[in-house]
């Protein structure tokens, strides 16, 4: 579940860059005499069966990033079994410095990818433009991906870490005390006071017992 965690970020950033393009101050400033919010065709985009498309094609791609980080951590877990809090941590930070690249990588790659797809003016583009606004944006946001993922796998990797000590305590303070054996001899009658003590059984009675027939602790 954690590897997911980056999805409800990107999604949070599709959602975003659909109420930006219906904002008439988002984009509204001009390159090399050409108007960004002409460029890119921004005005109000309802939602539609391409914007769910897009949103699916999202899922796929922020998970891939996600899936990167996961694994990665748990196999350095696997490999160090840290043992203490600074340990999980430092294995946590260990495993995402090495996988930050390349889930940048892969972001960047798709966001230049969809750069000429959010700018195209043929046939089709007012079904494949809503398309890729949440992919564009979603991506954009789930870049912050390589630090949730992380801190998620760190904090339960502590919960659990906590909850084993919690179960070791309760565990030593219910052991049972294990006393040092007393060994008597068989031969010794029932009513032996080596074998019962003095005050162990009140006015003198002792229980009918079996003769025994090996060393009793």
């Amino acid at each position: 579940m954690i590897h997911f965690s980056g999805v409800f970020v990107a999604f949070a950033g599709g959602f975003i860059l659909l109420w930006l393009y219906g904002q008439d101050w988002f984009m509204n400033f001009s390159l090399a005499g050409v108007n960004m919010r002409d460029l890119f065709q921004m005005h109000t985009i309802n939602l539609s069966v391409a914007v769910w498309v897009g949103f699916i094609a999202l899922f796929g791609v922020a998970t891939d990033d996600g899936v990167l980080m996961g694994t990665y951590i748990h196999h350095v877990f696997l490999e160090k079994d840290p043992q203490t809090r600074h340990a999980i941590r430092e294995a946590v930070v260990t495993a995402g410095l090495k996988r930050v690249r390349p889930a940048a990588m892969t972001t960047a790659t798709t966001l230049v990818a969809l750069l000429p797809v959010l700018t195209s003016t043929g046939k089709g583009a007012d079904i494949i433009v809503p398309m890729a606004i949440p992919t564009f944006d979603g991506m954009l946001i789930q870049s912050m991906t390589m630090f949730v993922v992380p801190v998620f796998q760190c904090w339960w990797r502590e919960g659990l870490l906590k909850k084993e000590e919690t179960t070791g305590q309760c565990l030593a303070q219910n052991r049972p005390v294990h006393k040092a054996a007393r060994l008597v001899p068989v031969d010794l009658p029932v009513d032996d006071p080596r074998i019962f003590g003095r005050n162990d059984f009140p006015h003198g009675h002792h229980p009918t017992r079996t003769p025994i027939t090996g060393l009793q602790p």
